[in-house]
């Protein structure tokens, strides 16, 4: 029997219902105002853009209400570049009223539609299509559209319902959208803006003047205005210091700033970012003032600035680098310096005059860093010596370990390669070889990366359709579904210097095919990771425990997955991180050697409360570059006595129901490791995710145990019952424990109990409805 297909029908029941009912609204596009909070990630999940645009709710769009949507398109981008809704409805004979407010950075056209189809393989059946100029200025469209055909969509399947599509082919002018209905009747009018808008110059701007005058559009119920303005932008929020700069009139609707006898008289500063806000005041209303949003402004500085690569960058292509720069505030022309020696840049030896924001160094050495800076020199015949930079150059090489298979779930593997990075296009139709085909396939990316700076990174992952990341054992994304190019993110923290394991699953159902994997962090913009960031899985990974984890089990059973050459491996464990971390075979840290196929360490019972370090190198003696030195792991374990946190279980020899056995038994009759049905309703595990554990709904850790059952199931008994045999007597009393706590979440009805059974036994009962999982 298939756990598979078991665990596959309940989710998607529960996923029909609850899109289902958005269907039934009488708008049926949810948070239409943007007004409710919503972050990137619902923003995502709800409204779907390709991989052309980004979509972010910014409040000073002056639509309707609070907020608006904003999509934001890479310059210079082609293709649709869609931005749609889906799991709508048309109904038989029904009016429909499409209305929505618009506008752009600059007047340009879209086409506005419904459209829908039976599969991903199918062609687009359009129902209404309306042609849009958009402008400048805010504007209400809305038109009507009578459904004559058969009623279609309201299933909540991807495919089979209709979706309202923006489609912005054609420009790659930035548009913003608000107060968008489409459903049966009029939507209300759109609601008046109660904080100051449209601000000039805009937000976020650089400004190239040293003097300003401010300008905004008053809310309707304003009757003056507080301005506030500094180089600071928590004083400018919390209005403190001397950011407070008067009350204005209604009919003053700008300020001055930069001249003698107003604010700044000596000038604004080059190099400094400007904020200011305005509070709408109305004493006769109890809600005023209205705050309003913080905006900026940049006064570009008189020295070079914005290189690129950016300051500090590591994996630069060192064939043919090209630096450039943002030229500085009047800068006539720029003399570069460019050394490998840092002292010869910064004392300004040898400098190269050029016209232009661009200079080409020629091939360069790899894995080595380099020095340079670029001075301005301006029409008064200043110069202004610019910061010294640096770079370092990448190595040979590098890139990831792709493995292709034909089915959406790993089914049959076609294809090994290296892949130099994930960054991929590949059309409709299209795929990444003949041998895989253009749907109906799936992918496994599997290496290391390696992080430049210690820093919070954030990941991004996009594909068409589904898409999974982990980095350093720890999942970051999970959007297994049928979708368009769709980017979701994740943060980590990493250290300069160490690689981390990272693994980022696609699946492709059937029209267009993509998959990409960027990062960004403080000192990294956002980016496709570079190849040489990546190197095929050769190092220890994917640790269990994750690094990080806490609460960890004082009986933990260490795991970890071998690297590609690995012949054996050396365990390396204790208390002292730096001891760890340092260690060799002689040190008392060293474990011992343990056989390719037997990645695991049993460390016996750990002390309650206390952090633990481990590390596993990799050995092949027959390759030159062994051992390959593993990163150092650590894991806290808990103040409680954990009876399962469901942490340990994965694919292999570990699965989750041979150790709770339930309904459906597990194993080969007649094999030693078989365990026959306990003859109840109940199932444990779910084989669609990569340690047959839940690992989304999870009340701490990574995993947790997914309880499925049906106390009607013909000829079991009327109830459903799990259990775990525990493999050594336990005092449940040591610490001074008292109670056992169990978490769990299940659909509105599930009744269950978790009981003492004999001595080492525990047992989970229940009837009702399905439990979702249990932690």
């Amino acid at each position: 029997m298939s756990r598979k297909k078991i665990c596959l029908i309940c989710f998607v029941s529960v996923l029909s219902m609850v899109l289902a009912s958005t269907a039934g609204a009488q708008n049926q596009i949810p948070n239409w105002e943007f007004d409710q909070p919503m972050d990137l990630l619902s923003i995502w999940r709800i409204w779907t853009d390709d991989n052309f645009s980004s979509l972010s709710i910014v409040e000073d769009a002056a639509l309707s209400g609070k907020n608006a949507m904003k999509v934001d398109f890479v310059p210079g981008a082609s293709g649709e570049m869609l931005v749609f809704m889906s799991f709508l409805e048309l109904k038989q004979g029904a009016t429909y009223t499409i209305s929505f407010m618009g506008k752009a950075d600059a007047p340009r056209t879209v086409n506005v539609q419904l459209q829908a189809r039976a599969t991903s393989a199918q062609p687009w059946h359009v129902y209404w299509i309306e042609t849009v100029d958009l402008t400048t200025e805010a504007q209400t469209y809305t038109y009507q559209y009578t459904h004559a055909d058969a009623t279609v969509g309201g299933t909540g399947v991807f495919d089979d319902d209709i979706d309202l599509h923006f489609n912005n082919a054609g420009s790659d002018i930035d548009v913003y959208y608000d107060h968008i209905w489409m459903g049966e009747g009029s939507p209300p009018l759109p609601i008046a803006p109660t904080s100051a808008h449209s601000p000039n110059p805009a937000n976020g701007a650089i400004y190239t003047l040293t003097y300003a005058t401010l300008g905004w559009t008053p809310s309707d119920n304003a009757v003056s205005h507080d301005v506030y303005m500094g180089d600071n932008f928590d004083d400018v929020n919390d209005g403190t210091g001397d950011t407070f700069r008067g009350n204005q009139a209604l009919e003053s609707t700008f300020f001055v700033a930069g001249f003698t006898g107003y604010a700044y008289p000596d000038g604004l500063v080059p190099g400094t970012t400007y904020y200011w806000r305005i509070d709408e005041v109305n004493d006769a209303d109890p809600n005023s003032p209205w705050k309003g949003q913080v905006w900026n402004f940049m006064i570009p500085s008189l020295k070079a600035y914005d290189p690129v690569p950016g300051d500090r960058s590591h994996f630069v292509d060192a064939e043919n680098p090209v630096l450039s720069w943002t030229t500085g505030l009047g800068a006539a022309f720029h003399t570069v310096y460019f050394s490998d020696n840092f002292d010869d840049v910064n004392d300004g030896v040898d400098g190269s005059q050029v016209g232009s924001t661009a200079y080409t160094p020629g091939p360069l050495e790899i894995e080595k860093t380099y020095f340079w800076r670029v001075d301005e020199f301006d029409a008064a015949a200043a110069t202004h010596t610019g910061d010294v930079w640096s770079f370092t150059t990448a190595k040979v090489g590098g890139g990831i370990r792709a493995d292709y298979y034909r089915g959406m779930n790993f089914e049959n593997f076609v294809l090994t390669r290296t892949d130099p990075e994930i960054n991929f296009n590949w059309g409709d139709p299209g795929g990444p070889d003949a041998t895989v085909g253009d749907d109906n396939f799936s992918c496994r990316w599997t290496g290391e990366v390696e992080a430049a700076f210690t820093e919070t990174y954030t990941f991004y992952a996009a594909a068409d359709d589904g898409v999974r990341l982990w980095v350093d054992g720890i999942q970051l994304v999970d959007a297994w579904i049928d979708q368009g190019t769709t980017e979701y993110s994740g943060t980590i923290d990493l250290i300069a210097g160490n690689t981390y394991s990272v693994v980022m699953e696609q699946y492709e159902n059937g029209g267009g095919a993509a998959a990409y994997l960027r990062w960004s962090s403080a000192s990294t913009p956002k980016q496709i990771i570079p190849q040489a960031a990546l190197a095929t899985p050769v190092k220890a990974s994917s640790p269990s425990p994750f690094n990080g984890a806490t609460g960890t089990k004082m009986t933990p059973i260490l795991r970890w997955g071998a690297g590609d050459f690995a012949a054996s491996h050396e365990v390396y464990f204790g208390t002292d991180a730096d001891a760890v971390r340092n260690a060799t075979t002689a040190s008392p840290e060293y474990i011992g050697p343990r056989a390719l196929g037997d990645e695991s360490y049993d460390p016996g019972k750990l002390a309650w409360f206390t952090e633990y370090f481990w590390r596993v190198d990799e050995v092949n003696n027959l390759n030159p570059d062994s051992p390959w030195i593993g990163n150092l792991w650590g894991f806290t374990t808990g103040d409680f006595l954990a009876v399962d946190d469901f942490e340990a279980y994965n694919i292999g020899d570990n699965e989750i129901w041979f150790s709770w056995h339930d309904g459906l038994g597990a194993g080969t009759p007649g094999s030693p490791d078989f365990v026959p049905s306990n003859g109840t309703g109940s199932m444990i595990g779910d084989d669609t995710t990569n340690s047959y554990t839940e690992e989304t709904i999870v009340h701490g850790g990574s995993q947790s145990m997914p309880y499925w059952y049906d106390n009607d199931k013909q000829g079991f008994n009327k109830y459903s019952e799990a259990k775990l045999t525990l493999t050594a007597p336990r005092d449940w009393t040591e610490e001074g424990v008292a109670e056992l706590s169990l978490w769990f979440i299940g659909y509105p009805g599930s009744v269950g109990s978790f009981v003492e059974g004999p001595v080492g036994t525990y047992t989970m009962t229940a009837s009702g409805a399905d439990i979702w999982a249990v932690n």
